[in-house]
């Protein structure tokens, strides 16, 4: 026994000994713009490789506690700034190290949105219209099966009995034709009977980019154009073949109150879409999708079952011209 506690009492005195030999000293200073000297309140700096860190306060300044001694790449950031990187800052157990940081501004760049509400490709800062944008990746987001309803959830845009409404131009005009014109790539695509939107007419799954001129756009598209424009710029191919499926199905349940259950049957819904882009040779390129939803309705004589189906084959004659050959199938029964 008195062996092994004197064993044990040395083990600890060489951890203590080691601990106490490594130690922990503090990084502190303070960050500023190079160009004005003024302190930078909410900067982030931190120890490479390390979960220690600090943010800087209204006076610029900073302190990190407990730094183990050892040397260290401190990274300091701002959004708005360049990052600043020091190598090999020294830490020490004899006291603080203080540090002067200086960050220099810089201008945060974004992609550049291009549309097309003038007929020709531009920046979107360039553009007289007011445009809303809704890319593939809101439509991915957005998860819905028809063009009308994310739609719906774009600022500007509402709908009355299926009627789209363009920040209050159209109205409600159910019967007499859209006042928004509505474009597959920049070709119109408007029934000749009825005059009203076919929006499963294109499978969303194809959609790459959606562009809303949200107001009268009679001076370049005609008078169909008087509440507004939706142009639907369908997707390109990539440089490799590349197909997706989506299905989705679901239930209703049973009404809550008697008199509301007119069927005992189940009633259900289902949707499968389905695309195919490729590349054919090198300046060739095809686009193939289909689609099927039926829906049982969860009310009486709400039953439809429809179909779409959308080819486009597409030519580059040159770096300026393209041959295109695009045709759309909408029907089903409701």
């Amino acid at each position: 026994m008195p062996t092994k506690r004197v064993i044990i009492s040395i083990f600890l005195v060489v951890c203590f000994g080691l601990a106490a030999s490594q130690g922990t000293g503090r990084l502190d200073g303070t960050v500023s713009d190079a160009a004005t000297n003024e302190p930078l309140p909410g900067a982030n700096i931190t120890l490479v490789g390390t979960v220690l860190g600090a943010a800087t306060d209204g006076n610029g300044k900073f302190i990190i506690e407990h730094v183990p001694v050892g040397e260290y790449d401190i990274r300091a950031t701002m959004i708005g700034y360049k990052k600043e990187l020091l190598k090999k800052v020294n830490i020490e157990t004899a006291g603080s190290r203080t540090l002067s940081i200086k960050l220099v501004e810089t201008v945060i760049e974004t992609p550049e949105l291009i549309v097309t509400a003038n007929k020709r490709r531009q920046s979107i800062q360039d553009s007289p219209n007011s445009i809303g944008v809704m890319t593939s990746r809101d439509i991915e987001q957005k998860n819905q099966i028809y063009l009308d309803d994310f739609l719906e959830q774009a600022s500007g845009v509402n709908f009355v009995g299926q009627q789209v409404n363009i920040r209050g131009s159209s109205g409600f005009s159910y019967g007499a034709g859209s006042r928004v014109l509505f474009l597959v790539d920049g070709v119109p695509v408007m029934p000749g009977d009825s005059g009203d939107i076919k929006w499963d007419l294109i499978p969303a799954t194809q959609i790459e980019r959606v562009e809303i001129i949200k107001g009268a756009g009679s001076a370049l598209y005609g008078s169909s154009a008087l509440g507004g424009v939706i142009n639907v710029i369908t997707k390109k191919a990539s440089s490799t073949p590349v197909t997706h499926i989506r299905l989705s199905a679901g239930a209703y349940d049973r009404p809550v109150h008697q008199e509301w259950r007119w069927t005992d049957e189940l009633q259900h819904f289902s949707d499968m879409d389905v695309d195919h882009t490729q590349k054919i040779g090198k300046k060739a390129e095809i686009l193939l999708a289909a689609g099927r939803h039926q829906n049982l309705g969860y009310r009486q004589n709400t039953k439809a079952l429809r179909h779409n189906a959308s080819l486009k084959w597409n030519y580059q004659i040159n770096g300026n011209h393209n041959l295109t050959i695009s045709t759309n199938f909408e029907g089903g029964e409701r």
